[in-house]
């Protein structure tokens, strides 16, 4: 992600395109009118088949429910026609998952993780023997797919992965364990990352490699017992000795870890649509709450602090589709782009619903505790998506890395949004050019001020990183009112979403922007240091 080129410029020098495309949920009309079919099809299959509370109690998806998806087509939707798959763009499948966890989180967990992490490094870097082999029974639901990468010793720091495939005539021999493997209980086939020394002619490289879950040597442990998306499947597989050909590495040999970019890219975004689906779910709830529930001798939806929250729920998912999209249609236009547009994405969407959700629970006050109102459920099944797929904080991370090696002059090159917005806009594209220069001015000084060192500067990456996401929200959404306004369906309604949202955002970016090179940074470094030796186990480094 550190070699990602400018997210901003790539949408500035092409904005009257990207506020084209942006104001439909597919690709191109065709698509769209499948996501409708699709859509409507799912809501009859979730009256059907669906009871979250069930599948929650149960700890279990439903065989005759996975049947139903399979006899749908739905895990088929991100591979090719000719694969006998769907073709959705990415865009298109993520309008798929959000509809699917809107009935049930589990459900969009395990058809997404299938559809994305495990499909797309077969989907994207595979042979054409290997997606002769498996995608069309992947797509017919005959084969499910998962993903297992992470280990006891190798979570955000996937370089550490000790699971080795050597190298043995045309077989691999792979010996490790991996844990957390979603869908891992019942998947046929997994892709997984190991170290694969000497092949390749690299000493110490990782390969990406796709193996059949019913190979001799492979076990699979009891599921794990979850906080929440307890009826997808969870679990740690165990490799000794396993045989695999050396024609199931996906991509190219030793490349393992780069690949490994593009293909979590999608995962973060398709986890990240999941979100919305979530947070629809919980605003839906809270309507109907605030509506109904009396204190006072009045609806509690006419409180303002009640209007503020209900207010701030609609208009961050407003926020949540606009940046999935300006995200997704950039992939499809430029498939492998999008490792910094990604982490906006999964960070911004899955803490929204993590806020939407808990105020659900709030505006729900005790009822919202007790487990049969269906509320709690909602958050303890979103707290996982700050976590997985790369935790928000190693994202932020790598988000500042990545902007401190944008050229500062770039930033000048690209026309003001302002000029390029219609005139009822201009003032709302003023301020984010604004916030824009100072963004870029605070990277030079940084570096400036501390050269290589900045990366030692966590506290300040994470403001840098949480400035770069507020304006990449808001050229999302002025993308949106724009596209929106020039197809001549911008309502009153959604120009008041925009520049609350736009108010929010631009408020983020000037507190963060404010406090870099605090001396917030030293106390908070030295409270943590004293904290630590204080039970015996002082820190070796005093680094903010």
């Amino acid at each position: 992600m550190s070699k990602s080129a400018n997210p901003f410029l790539r949408v500035l020098n092409n904005f009257e395109e990207a506020a084209r495309q942006i104001v439909s949920a597919g690709s191109n009309p065709e698509e769209l009118e499948t996501i409708d079919i699709l859509k409507n099809a799912i809501a009859r299959f979730g009256q059907k088949y669906i009871n979250d509370a069930e599948i929650d109690a149960a700890s279990e998806i439903p065989p005759e429910a996975i049947k139903a998806a399979a006899e749908m087509g739905l895990f088929g939707i991100s591979i090719e026609e000719q694969y006998d798959g769907a073709g959705l763009s990415m865009k298109a499948t993520c309008s798929v998952i959000e509809a699917l966890s809107r009935l049930d989180r589990s459900l969009g967990v395990s058809i997404g993780l299938h559809a994305g992490l495990g499909l797309r490094g077969l989907n994207y870097f595979g042979s054409r023997e290997l997606k002769q082999t498996y995608l069309p029974r992947l797509a017919s639901g005959e084969l499910i797919a998962c993903f297992s990468v992470t280990e006891s010793e190798a979570g955000s720091d996937i370089a550490s992965v000790r699971t080795t495939a050597i190298e043995d005539g045309d077989q691999l021999v792979i010996n490790g364990s991996k844990i957390y493997a979603t869908n891992g209980g019942f998947a046929n086939l997994a892709t997984i990352i190991a170290r694969t020394p000497g092949l390749g002619g690299s000493r110490r490289g990782h390969s990406m490699i796709l193996v059949p879950l019913d190979s001799p040597g492979i076990q699979r442990d009891s599921e794990e017992h979850k906080l929440g998306i307890k009826g997808s499947s969870t679990c740690s597989l165990h490799f000794e000795d396993v045989r695999v050909g050396i024609d199931h590495i996906i991509g190219t040999p030793a490349r393992g870890l780069d690949h490994l970019n593009h293909v979590l890219s999608w995962g973060r975004t398709l986890m990240a649509a999941g979100c919305i689906g979530l947070a629809r779910t919980a605003f839906e709830r809270t309507l109907e709450q605030v509506t109904v529930r009396r204190q006072f001798n009045r609806m509690i939806g006419e409180f303002g602090m009640v209007r503020q929250m209900v207010a701030d729920m609609r208009t961050r998912i407003h926020a949540m589709e606009s940046v999935i999209r300006l995200c997704t249609q950039s992939e499809d236009q430029k498939p492998d782009s999008i490792g910094w547009e990604s982490s906006v994405a999964k960070i911004y969407c899955s803490e929204s619903a993590w806020q939407i959700a808990d105020d659900t629970v709030q505006l729900h006050g005790g009822s919202g505790y007790i487990e049969e109102t269906g509320v709690a459920r909602l958050l303890r099944d979103c707290r996982i998506t700050r976590i997985f797929e790369g935790a928000n904080e190693l994202l932020r991370f790598h988000m500042a890395a990545a902007a401190f090696s944008w050229k500062s002059e770039q930033f000048g090159q690209a026309r003001p949004l302002s000029k390029m917005l219609d005139q009822s806009l201009s003032k709302l594209g003023g301020r984010f050019d604004s916030l824009l220069r100072r963004f870029a001015e605070s990277l030079v000084s940084l570096k400036k001020k501390y050269g290589l060192k900045v990366f030692q500067r966590q506290m300040d990456q994470r403001r840098i990183a949480d400035a770069a996401q507020g304006l990449y929200l808001m050229l999302a959404l002025l993308a949106r009112a724009q596209g929106e306004l020039k197809s001549g369906r911008l309502t009153d309604e959604m120009l008041v979403w925009t520049e609350y949202s736009l108010t929010r955002s631009a408020d983020l970016i000037e507190h963060s922007l404010g406090h870099i090179d605090s001396v917030q940074n030293e106390l908070a470094s030295r409270i943590a240091a004293g904290e630590c030796e204080r039970i015996g186990s002082p820190l070796k480094e005093n680094i903010s």
